[in-house]
């Protein structure tokens, strides 16, 4: 059923008066069960949460009779005010519908850009997700990250934007930055291009990273270190470039099979400890696999499409 404004107060008056028929009684009730409340309040505050509310608008309710019938309607739209001033608290306070979650995920082999709600940019990496609401709430912009993406925050000033991911939050109020947190990864590595950020957890850390520096976090021991001038090649995934700096080579396989959708193992484990440079724009599989045959002496064996073994090159005898 919709009600205007007047016949929704016609109804609270009789709700307080205890005059309400039981539909009307029914769509009052209703009215306050939408107002969502967090999962994490019991039945029983719930119930004395609603029950306070009710007893605030029988109270303002009950002194409109004594109120001389000239001034009674006048008298109700003040009281009329006063229930929504209780109402619109009590959504402020957090008991107002939860927002539309969104969650946006890319495949291995495969990048998106997603534009958020406050027309912050975020481009996503390969085997990445972000969650964010339809419309984020007053005070706070916030998303949850599980693997890569690079973010060009919006500014504003009256609403840092945060960034959670399993072990750290990143927060902003408008920059540029990269952040790299793959579950199955054992480190979690922010990178800042543009503007300051905040990183801290929930053991202490509070660190302050500047344009072209980095934080390099370790899940499982919670060390981690600052650098410098290592923001650009953290982010080169953005301009379709795979930049391999020193790195070992199971790391950098690990970056192909996400970049390519493909799965690429070691026969042998010793392989893993070499290290890697190179830079390739606008790679493809076949060509990458070839450059790095040749510096590492290694070869790519396909056992099936999309499968691949590494192992030693074959010396030829003299």
């Amino acid at each position: 059923m919709l009600l205007n404004t007047d016949e929704f107060i016609k109804i609270l008056e009789k709700y307080a008066s205890g005059h309400a028929t039981e539909e009307e009684r029914e769509i009052v009730d209703a009215y306050f069960d939408k107002q969502q409340l967090p999962s994490d309040l019991t039945p029983l505050s719930t119930a004395k949460t609603k029950s306070n509310l009710y007893r605030r608008i029988e109270g303002e309710m009950k002194e409109v009779k004594h109120i001389g019938p000239s001034y009674r309607s006048f008298y109700s739209i003040g009281i009329a005010a006063s229930i929504l001033l209780v109402i619109g608290l009590f959504i402020f306070l957090g008991y107002g519908p939860e927002p539309t979650m969104r969650t946006v995920q890319t495949r291995y082999g495969e990048k998106q850009e997603v534009l958020l709600p406050d027309g912050t940019f975020v481009m996503l990496n390969s085997g990445s997700s972000i969650q964010f609401p339809d419309q984020f709430q007053e005070g706070l912009r916030e998303v949850v990250l599980e693997g890569e993406a690079f973010f060009r925050v919006h500014r504003d000033t009256s609403r840092p934007f945060r960034v959670k991911t399993q072990e750290l939050t990143t927060e902003v109020l408008g920059t540029s930055f990269n952040i790299n947190s793959f579950a199955e990864k054992d480190s979690i590595t922010v990178s800042v291009a543009t503007g300051k950020v905040m990183v801290k957890n929930s053991d202490g850390l509070k660190e302050i990273l500047l344009p072209d520096h980095q934080l390099h976090y370790h899940k499982t021991t919670y060390a981690y270190r600052k650098s410098a001038d290592e923001s650009a090649i953290d982010a080169a995934w953005t301009s379709n470039t795979i930049y391999l700096n020193n790195i070992r080579l199971e790391e950098a396989l690990y970056m192909l099979e996400k970049w390519f959708d493909v799965s690429i193992r070691l026969s042998d484990p010793s392989l893993a400890d070499k290290k890697v440079i190179g830079k390739y724009r606008n790679p493809n599989l076949r060509q990458t696999m070839e450059s790095l045959s040749f510096l590492l002496g290694i070869e790519f064996k396909e056992k099936s499409p999309s499968t691949y073994t590494v192992i030693p090159k074959t010396r030829l005898p003299m």
